[in-house]
């Protein structure tokens, strides 16, 4: 007895929705082992202890974690789409956090107004949650990168937490098993 088409469909959807997530796993962990060297290298290397600068956009948090042993990188510089980035080093367990922030008044600001806060005139962006910022030049990005680590860290009280999908999956989960447990009692 087989199964009407549109089980048949579905299931066919559905391999060919796992061998994409599949490649695209795999594609990620080969563009980390060949980026590692550049990785450690760039370590290796650094001019400030907490400043890495990457000559290219390569995935560096794996190799980063692995060799940072005492978490003195807080920023990672690095080219992509016509200007230079620089993203915060995140801590991953119970929650997501950054090492450090960037600057809180740079939040959420935009080329004009983040230039003349930050005193660069090509800053392009900060994002709002302030892990990630770019300008248009090296230079410039090197200059806010000193300022973002000179600058004293704000503390903030009942900050919202920045989780990823696999966190919420996670606590959606233990919500229903502990919902479905009680129900059964």
């Amino acid at each position: 007895m087989g199964f009407p088409e549109s089980v048949d469909a579905a299931f066919n959807d559905a391999v060919g929705f796992a061998e994409d997530i599949l490649e695209n796993l795999i594609d990620q962990k080969v563009s980390t082992l060949k980026a590692r060297t550049f990785v450690i290298d760039a370590y290796n290397n650094r001019k400030r202890p907490e400043l890495l600068v990457l000559d290219n956009s390569y995935p560096w948090e794996r190799t980063l974690k692995e060799i940072d042993k005492n978490k003195e990188v807080l920023f990672v510089i690095y080219p992509k789409e016509e200007g230079y980035y620089m993203q915060t080093v995140r801590e991953y367990g119970e929650v997501r956090k950054d090492r450090k922030s960037l600057p809180e008044e740079w939040a959420g600001k935009r080329e004009e107004e983040l230039s003349r806060i930050v005193g660069v005139k090509d800053a392009v962006f900060c994002h709002s949650s302030r892990f990630i910022a770019k300008a248009g030049s090296f230079e410039s990005i090197l200059k806010m990168a000193d300022i973002a680590i000179s600058k004293p860290e704000q503390k903030i009280e009942n900050r919202v937490v920045d989780r990823n999908v696999f966190d919420i999956l996670r606590l959606i989960l233990q919500n229903k098993l502990v919902i479905k447990i009680r129900r059964n009692r």
